[in-house]
């Protein structure tokens, strides 16, 4: 597996990603020539095999006689949840990050705006980050 670096991600795809990569110290790798998120094997088994169960018909609890079965969580129902605030972007961007979605991918359903916001709600102890991006702003100079 190839490691993509910090640097190359911003050449690439600009400062918004670079950072985020770094404040959610997450790595990238290239996977058959498209650069993703490094998969979380956890995550990525969840989202495709997620364990759910259902109560037996009588007695309505969570006992043996409940129903198993594995399903595929859907992303679009996770945004349904999301503005339902049922949790906050930088985690729905960690899901997108842990289940190994693409860079372009990233890019075209969260805008540099998202992942300003992500970087903030992150709290104090990334404030270097949002500084990174203002400093980015000033290697031309």
């Amino acid at each position: 597996m190839n490691y993509i670096s910090p640097e190359q991600v911003k050449e690439e795809y600009g400062d918004d990603l670079e950072v985020l990569m770094r404040v959610f110290n997450h790595r990238v790798v290239e996977d058959e020539g498209v650069w993703r998120w490094e998969c979380n094997r956890l995550t990525c088994h969840i989202q495709d095999h997620a364990p759910v169960y259902t109560p037996s018909a009588g007695d309505g609890g969570f006992h043996a006689q409940a129903q198993k079965f594995r399903a595929s969580i859907d992303l679009n129902t996770l945004w349904i949840d999301f503005h339902r605030n049922l949790f906050s972007l930088d985690e729905l961007m960690q899901f997108y990050m842990g289940i190994g979605y693409s860079l372009g991918g990233f890019q075209e359903v969260f805008s540099e705006e998202d992942v300003l916001k992500a970087v903030a709600m992150k709290g104090s102890d990334n404030c270097n980050a949002e500084h990174a991006l203002k400093g980015n702003d000033n290697d031309d100079a």
